[in-house]
């Protein structure tokens, strides 16, 4: 349930109401936790959407954060399309920096940690060259063949700095990823956006909403709230155009059509949007409360285990799913080999890739470990609600 003091971010009569009721201690109570978890971005567009002014404090340390993402965002959209240019192949925008722009018309309302796009997987190299010109580099090795191999999708690069990273994907995800006619579908259908580079290309409107649910069911729904803010803001457009027997017939041919209906549920679930497309379905109770309020997380991802780890963890799996899950999430995926800095292995690959992921699983869940270990009956029920929602997803 989200906490009473974020409600106010809610799109309905009680967030409006909320907002209009805030007293000179709520704003500093809310400003404080907005910054803690880098949600400023959130409630200037909500104050704007339901046209209440704040305080002037408030409203000057919004147009101050908010002038620092712009300008942190058209650096990194202006940096992308010198990327294009140089590379001179074709790249498909994604998520943030194709919003920013689509949805929000803001640069200073859609935060972005990064800046996705796809490319062709012949193109890895040209566009590696192109990053390493403008002064980004990896820490991956992307000539090494492994990288590109199986299960992977996508590498980052960075550069020293404030400069965005970004995430080059050959793949939307890697249990999509082989799919040759899924990816050809989305290519064939892209909108050129010359504003951006000559080669540069967005998704079409439908394929652009089901690529934010494919997003979402990779995370098990458990996000920054930006990603349910995006289809909330997609649902309550009229510039896309969208067209929902198309999505709802495309979401069947991509088995995703219980992730969108559980990205519509969660839109109103967490933000109060209404959403007519769903026609009146709602989960059954015992799925419903695995469905997460993601207000809470704001800006920021939760420390959640992912889906292999779930897996393992889970009480409903079976040993036949823990072996399977234990191959995924610890033993390496090709990738993980192409890792610059270590060294030939055996059979099982770089043995250097495997003290890493150890210590990675070590370092980010260390914690939620030792309370399950413990019987910690919130870390464990957490734990059962997300396999069943994984579960759940996964059926199609």
């Amino acid at each position: 349930m989200t906490e009473p003091l974020l409600r106010c971010l809610r799109w309905d009569e009680e967030g409006d109401a909320r907002l209009r009721s805030m007293s000179g201690p709520d704003w500093e109570a809310l400003l404080s936790r907005l910054s803690a978890g880098k949600g400023f971005a959130f409630l200037d567009r909500r104050m704007k959407m339901a046209g209440i002014a704040p305080p002037a404090p408030v409203a000057a340390a919004l147009h101050q954060r908010m002038m620092a993402l712009a300008i942190r965002n058209f650096g990194g959209r202006a940096a992308l399309g010198t990327v294009i240019r140089d590379a001179d192949r074709p790249a498909l925008l994604l998520k943030g920096v194709d919003l920013a722009e689509r949805l929000y018309g803001n640069p200073g309302h859609r935060p972005m940690g990064d800046i996705d796009f796809l490319i062709h997987d012949e193109d890895l190299l040209v566009f590696g060259a192109a990053l390493s010109r403008q002064g980004y580099s990896s820490e991956y090795d992307i000539s090494d063949p492994h990288l590109t191999a199986s299960r992977g999708h996508h590498v980052l690069f960075r550069r020293e700095g404030n400069a965005l990273p970004f995430e080059l994907h050959w793949h939307l995800q890697d249990d999509l990823g082989a799919d040759d006619a899924f990816l050809a579908g989305l290519w064939s259908r892209a909108i050129a956006a010359p504003q951006i580079a000559p080669k540069a290309f967005i998704m079409a409107p439908e394929d652009l909403f089901l690529c934010l649910c494919l997003h979402l069911r990779h995370h098990i729904f458990e996000t920054p709230l930006s990603q349910i803010w995006d289809i909330a803001e997609f649902l309550r457009t009229d510039k896309l155009a969208a067209d929902w027997t198309v999505i709802w017939e495309r979401a069947r041919q991509w088995r995703l059509t219980e992730s969108v209906r559980i990205a519509l549920y969660a839109a109103n679930k967490s933000l109060g949007v209404a959403t007519p497309q769903l026609g009146g379905w709602q989960p059954d109770p015992s799925l419903a409360v695995c469905v997460p309020d993601v207000v809470s997380n704001l800006g920021r991802y939760a420390r959640m285990p992912t889906a292999p780890l779930v897996t393992m963890l889970a009480r409903q799996s079976t040993l036949k799913n823990r072996l399977s899950a234990l191959h995924a999430g610890l033993f390496q995926r090709h990738g993980n080999t192409a890792r610059k800095n270590t060294f030939t292995g055996t059979l099982l690959g770089r043995p250097a890739a495997y003290v890493r992921r150890l210590q990675d699983i070590r370092r980010e869940y260390g914690t939620l470990l030792w309370k399950w270990l413990r019987g910690d009956p919130e870390t464990v029920a957490m734990i059962n609600q997300r396999d069943t929602l994984r579960r759940y997803l996964e059926k199609e």
